[in-house]
């Protein structure tokens, strides 16, 4: 059985409801000096420490001018999934962003994590901005996102200071 959509104003609907943009903006401080910020942020395959506890992480292939860089390709697994992103800006040592290739139910995805030096040592500024594959899902994702990146920040400046 298939479902027909007869009314053009609910296709036009459920477009909108596709099309919103989701953005996530989480905000930590560490005190310690951006260098050690930015080595410790940028290991890809030591988040497991931080923000995906238990979870397999693993650059498949490396960045092409440096391991963690632009090109590099990370493999983050656990609890049964595979979340695949790639790094394509990597401007050290204040800022790089990546894009998700698989894994996870979004589109026109792109995360940013922007390092900035202050008087208390490093802000930290992690922005998500994506859409739902999933009508009405976009909001219970950003929502579950902002959660696990704030915890998994506030972990990060333990660890880090």
């Amino acid at each position: 059985m298939s479902c027909i959509l007869r009314d053009p104003s609910e296709h036009r609907r459920l477009a909108k409801v596709e099309a919103v943009r989701q953005t996530i903006e989480v905000e930590q401080f560490v005190q310690a000096p951006r260098d050690r910020v930015w080595a410790q942020i940028t290991d890809h395959c030591a988040m497991n420490r931080w923000l995906v506890p238990g979870a397999r992480i693993r650059l498949d292939p490396e960045g092409r001018s440096e391991r963690n860089g632009t090109g590099a390709v990370r493999v983050i697994e656990s609890a049964g999934l595979a979340i695949v992103e790639e790094i394509i800006d990597f401007e050290a040592p204040s800022r790089f962003s990546y894009t998700l290739r698989r894994g996870f139910p979004i589109t026109d995805h792109l995360g940013t994590i922007t390092l900035d030096e202050t008087e208390r040592g490093t802000r930290v500024e992690w922005t998500i901005e994506f859409r739902s594959k999933v009508p009405g899902l976009g909001g219970i994702m950003a929502f579950t996102l902002r959660r696990v990146i704030r915890r998994g920040l506030s972990r990060f400046a333990r660890m880090v200071q």
